[in-house]
Order: C-alpha cells, then structure tokens, then sequence
C-alpha cells in the first residue's frame, strides 16, 4: 500500500458560504485521493499556488471536486 501525504496550508475561497466548507473539504480529499490514487510514479514536489476560477451556483462537493482538480493539475506529471 503506498501512502500520500498532502499538506495545503492555506485554501482561500473568496465569497463560499460558510455552510459548504464542511462539503468542499470532503470533496477536496476525495478528489485528490481518486486522481492521486492513479499516479504508478512518485517524487517529493512541492506547489506554490494552484488558483481555479469556478461558477456560482456549484454545489460544496463540485467546488471541492474543482479545487482539487486544479490542485493537481499543477502537480508536475511523467516522472
């Protein structure tokens, strides 16, 4: 079993309500767990910044599954 670790110090989501941090969060490390998950090679990298611009109306879930989609999109692939 390979283990991953992923830390986001800081996650700013300008005009969420508040009531949908709880879903947006589940739904961030569902995410990143699926896509992270299909990955056969592994190095340390670190990210600075991932932004993602999305639409109002998003459920918490879609946000959180968009957030973690640009997450990992800036996580260098192919090593």
């Amino acid at each position: 079993m390979t283990r991953i670790e992923v830390h986001i110090d800081q996650l700013v989501l300008e005009g969420v309500d508040r009531r949908h941090i709880g879903a947006i969060q589940e739904a961030v490390q569902a995410e990143l767990g699926r896509l992270l998950g299909n990955r056969t090679t592994w190095a340390d990298h670190r990210v600075r910044k991932a932004s993602a611009e999305v639409h109002s109306g998003l459920s918490g879930a879609e946000l959180g599954r968009s957030v973690a989609r640009s997450v990992y999109g800036v996580i260098p692939h192919g090593r």
